[in-house]
């Protein structure tokens, strides 16, 4: 994982600019498979930035949450539900005055 942390105002603009964004990767029942894993990766590499949806089991999802940000090299910059907000550091380039 990067070593890079991003602060709270980093996040909190990550956030705003994930505002409009659509899910556009959903885990269900089946869990974080390979295939989705895979799939994870794809976008995170294309986008940066992510939201996604997973499974409404609270138990599960937090397990699940700790394994997509080490599998997917990735941080979770927002939460809400079962909606995620994901971005990768340094996979595309946002305003310095807002990340440093």
């Amino acid at each position: 994982m990067n070593t890079v942390k991003l602060t709270s105002s980093d996040k909190k603009f990550l956030r705003s600019q994930a505002h409009e964004l659509e899910p556009k990767l959903r885990i269900g029942k089946n869990g974080l498979t390979q295939p989705v894993i895979d799939e994870l990766n794809k976008k995170l590499a294309e986008f940066g930035l992510l939201k996604i949806k997973v499974l409404e089991n609270k138990e599960l999802q937090e397990d699940l949450v700790k394994e997509i940000t080490e599998k997917a090299n990735c941080e979770i910059v927002g939460r809400v539900g079962g909606v995620l907000i994901l971005y990768r550091i340094g996979v595309k380039p946002l305003s310095t005055t807002y990340l440093k």
